[in-house]
C-alpha cells in the first residue's frame, strides 16, 4: 500500500499528486507501508492488532477493541476510530510529526 507521506491518505502507485493535502508526491516520497498482524501489548494484556511498518522499522501498533480501531503507543491506547483506514492514517500523522 502506498500512502501520502505528508497527510496518510491512501495514493495511487502513479498518482502525481495528494488529493487530499496538494502535495506533490513526485517530489515528496511514497511511504511503502506493510500492514500485518502482531499481537499488541495494552496495560500489560496481550490483544490482536497490528503492525504498521516502513522497511524493518515499526511506527505504530493498532488494535481492534469494541468494533472500533485504537492506536497504541508505550502500551496505552490514543486515540479511537471507526475504521482502519483512520487509525492507519493518524499514526502516519504522528510517525511525520515525530520524525
Amino acid at each position: 500500500m502506498n500512502y501520502c507521506s505528508n497527510c496518510g491518505k491512501k495514493v495511487n502507485e502513479n498518482q502525481d499528486v495528494c488529493l487530499n493535502c496538494g502535495v506533490n508526491l513526485k517530489k515528496d516520497k511514497k511511504i511503502e507501508l506493510q500492514l500485518s498482524d502482531s499481537k499488541v501489548t495494552i496495560n500489560n494484556a496481550k490483544v490482536d492488532g497490528y503492525a504498521l511498518q516502513t522497511g524493518k522499522k515499526t511506527i505504530g501498533e493498532i488494535a481492534e477493541l469494541e468494533n472500533r480501531f485504537a492506536v497504541v503507543e508505550n502500551g496505552e491506547v490514543k486515540a479511537f476510530f471507526k475504521n482502519l483506514e483512520q487509525a492507519i492514517e493518524s499514526t502516519i500523522e504522528n510517525y511525520n510529526l515525530n520524525r
